[in-house]
């Protein structure tokens, strides 16, 4: 997961998707970021791949 916004408070993050991975949010991304998003301060979570963006 990459931080995507200031230094000081991020406020989103993202990462992406790949053929091999599929085009859509996993399940797998669900639980990784219901496990650590408490310990952040993240506002929202982008997942892209080449054909959508999951927010």
């Amino acid at each position: 997961m990459i931080p995507t916004s200031g230094e000081e408070e991020q406020v989103s993050s993202m990462h992406s998707h790949t053929e091999k991975t599929g085009h859509h949010i996993t399940a797998t991304d669900i639980c990784t970021l219901m496990l650590y998003g408490k310990y952040t301060t993240w506002k929202e979570h982008y997942v892209y791949s080449k054909k959508y963006l999951s927010t």
